[in-house]
């Protein structure tokens, strides 16, 4: 049999709609990510959790807000190297972050997906962090 031509519309609303009932149905796990560079900061690189506090001793996510080095608890985590480059060089804990997917308990979100008047091939997600 030949191949049928076939023309799909969606709008913007109905799509927006099954995102919001999507999110607000899933139970979602929280995510951590942690990242690390070189002495030069050229391109960051991620790691797990697990491995910083492995290496380094500590919890990215329990050092105190105000901590400085330096500080017996906090200085690990800066001067411990956590990994190496494809150049060999040592990375060093650089930042980290935590998150659960969701729906964030705002009165009002924007919409989820813009879809452009004009069809190219590219659609605009929105992210809200709360």
């Amino acid at each position: 049999t030949p191949p049928l031509d076939c023309v799909l519309a969606v709008s913007q609303g109905a799509l927006n709609a099954e995102m919001l009932r999507y999110l607000d149905e899933q139970q979602f796990q929280e995510v951590s990510m942690c990242f690390m560079t070189n002495l030069d900061s050229e391109k960051l690189h991620t790691v797990s959790l697990e491995h910083v506090k492995s290496t380094t001793g500590v919890n990215p996510f329990e050092v105190q807000n105000d901590a400085q080095s330096p500080d017996k608890d906090f200085d690990p985590l800066l001067k411990t190297p956590v990994g190496t480059d494809a150049k060999g060089r040592d990375l060093y804990f650089e930042g980290a972050i935590k998150y659960i997917g969701g729906l964030p308990s705002t009165p009002e979100l924007p919409p989820i997906v813009v879809l452009p008047e004009q069809m190219d091939g590219r659609i605009k997600y929105n992210m809200t962090f709360a």
